[in-house]
């Protein structure tokens, strides 16, 4: 699942501070995965800002926020 800024993602977000390709969403077996796809401002995991381009494991229940979006 791709979000961002763009029409073209599966989920759009209209927020200036979103970048038109913001992040991934995916699953393997039964893990989530976020990964962000090199942002402007960057992905919070429970607060704490992943490195982009890496894969990075959330559980159920665990806040992703990007802009002013969470």
């Amino acid at each position: 699942i791709n979000v961002g800024r763009s029409p073209d993602n599966d989920i759009q977000l209209k927020d200036i501070l979103v970048s038109r390709r913001h992040l991934r969403i995916g699953r393997k077996k039964k893990k989530y995965f976020v990964q962000d796809l090199e942002s402007t401002n960057g992905t919070f995991v429970a607060g704490e800002q992943i490195r982009t381009g890496i894969e990075f494991e959330v559980g159920e229940g665990v806040p992703i926020a990007i802009g002013i979006s969470v």
